[in-house]
């Protein structure tokens, strides 16, 4: 028998590859029926908007500085809408 858990809001899942992500995901989207998302796509879709392919060692640090800011403003404003 199995049993659902009420909703708990946003579930952040990462990892390193071919360790089961996709498969926690589902099992925990089909419990709880709350947003999962995974943290490795995410975090690429930020970098990927970056539009110059080759960057200089200053530009690289200021895009990993941004992508850490827009990372935790968006976990933060997950589930606010």
């Amino acid at each position: 028998m199995e049993q659902k858990i009420e909703s708990i809001g946003t579930v952040i899942i990462g990892g390193v590859s071919r360790t089961g992500k996709s498969r926690f995901a589902n099992l925990v989207f089909q419990q709880t029926r709350c947003t999962v998302v995974h943290l490795d796509s995410f975090l690429n879709a930020v970098r990927n908007n970056y539009p110059a392919p080759i960057l200089t060692p200053r530009e690289k640090e200021i895009c990993k500085d941004y992508c850490d800011t827009v990372l935790v403003k968006a976990l933060r404003n997950m589930g606010q809408d």
